[in-house]
């Protein structure tokens, strides 16, 4: 069965004559019989709006209105119209310019292929190809720009060459203050501290909490010194002065919320000032140095450690609701880190047994782990991610000593009974 067309073209009916080939069965037959066949007629959209190509400026020649065929296939000339675009685009007449603009064509040098080019679905179909091709660039250079934006970070989500700068420098100048001189370690802590309370006053005002900073300041201060000059005693009463100087400063400015701004007043002088304390207490020792060396070596391991082990076998979150990326293979890899350094700091730091070493790193693993998760919980409650952003790959000067508050009475109560 052959089919042919004939018309006057695309946008009258058509009559299409169908030659019918008859079986030998009828018998011999002089002539072929033809029938003409009328088919149905194109559908024109009645007032199509005038398209654009992609990237045609305004007041161009519009291009002609497209017709629907009822689901038929598109006339030849559609398939010229695509053909003739791409040969016009390759020979920089009807195509598209560098910046994806079609080209105009003269119409001195118009000839049938370049009027099948500017053709409406040979225009419209590389302009839209063009503008695909401009989008894959644009997200391609998108994605290179992140993949060079993450290329410093890790798998945890911090910019790992500068936290390890920046915890490196810290380790130097606690060291170098260790071996300087005691007072010198006294004044890097309290330097800490009072940061910390001020981050820790500022998140607290996210829920409208207020926490007086200047009698908390000056309170720690006093007790880090009352601890290093007078012992547990003396911390003991400058924590109760300072409680009592938040209590008054806050009467000042009235009853309205006065039990939940009292009350973060006390938290935050037990949380920051007063935990930090126990380091003092360690260091008026006569090994007082080493012993701080050990704390510290110890509560650092714990998060090496444990950040090694996460980023590398994390799988299984330990709670996922306070924090997601701390999983049960980090806090293994925790308990090995602090173990290995608790041992090798005792008995090469203290001349102790390496059983207390090994001791004091469980404990040491237990307590860092818990003031994490503390601080990861009242994070999640104020709707903060960080303290701070004083130290750059670590956050706040709080989220850097969070492990070493609830760890440092711990090892000041394990040495002072096993070593």
């Amino acid at each position: 069965l052959r089919t042919g067309a004939t018309g006057a073209g695309p946008m009258t009916s058509r009559i299409r004559r169908k030659t019918i080939a008859l079986p030998e069965s009828f018998g011999e037959i002089p002539e072929i019989a033809t029938m003409p066949v009328r088919t149905a007629r194109p559908t024109v959209t009645p007032e199509a709006p005038t398209l654009l190509p992609p990237g045609l400026p305004r007041g161009a020649a519009p291009v002609p209105p497209v017709n629907s065929f009822d689901g038929a296939a598109p006339p030849n000339g559609g398939r010229r119209g695509r053909r003739g675009g791409r040969d016009g685009a390759a020979d920089g007449i009807g195509g598209v310019t560098d910046d994806g603009a079609p080209q105009a064509v003269p119409a001195s040098e118009a000839t049938s292929a370049e009027a099948d080019a500017t053709s409406p679905v040979g225009a419209i179909g590389e302009g839209a190809r063009a503008d695909r091709g401009r989008g894959s660039a644009d997200r391609g250079r998108g994605s290179a720009d992140r993949g060079r934006g993450a290329a410093g970070r890790s798998r945890a989500g911090r910019n790992l060459p500068m936290a390890i700068l920046v915890g490196a420098s810290l380790g130097l100048l606690v060291l170098a203050s260790l071996v300087f001189r005691k007072e010198a370690f006294v004044a890097v802590v309290g330097a800490a501290v009072v940061v910390s309370v001020w981050e820790l006053a500022r998140a607290f005002s996210a829920k409208d909490i207020s926490v007086p900073v200047i009698p908390l300041a000056v309170g720690s201060l006093g007790m880090l010194v009352s601890a290093f000059v007078a012992g547990a005693d003396g911390l003991l009463v400058s924590f109760g002065l300072t409680v009592f100087g938040a209590l008054l400063w806050r009467l000042i400015d009235g009853l309205e919320g006065a039990a939940r701004d009292v009350t973060a007043s006390v938290f935050a002088t037990a949380y920051v000032p007063f935990l930090a304390s126990f380091t003092m207490l360690m260091l008026v020792a006569l090994d007082g140095a080493n012993k701080v060396i050990t704390f510290v070596l110890v509560t650092i391991a714990s998060d090496i450690g444990g950040y090694i082990a996460g980023v590398l076998f994390g799988k299984h979150p330990m709670a996922p609701k306070v924090s997601p990326k701390k999983s049960w293979e980090g806090f293994a890899g925790s308990l090995v880190g602090c173990v290995v350094a608790g041992v090798l700091s005792v008995v090469l730091l203290l001349d102790g047994p390496w059983w207390a070493g090994a001791a004091i790193g469980v404990a040491v693993v237990v307590a860092a782990t818990l003031g994490d998760l503390c601080e990861s919980l009242i994070k999640r409650d104020l709707g903060i991610k960080d303290m701070g952003s004083l130290l750059p790959g670590h956050g706040g000067m709080l989220d850097r000593i969070d492990s070493l508050l609830l760890t440092a009475p711990v090892v000041y109560v394990l040495l002072s009974l096993l070593v």
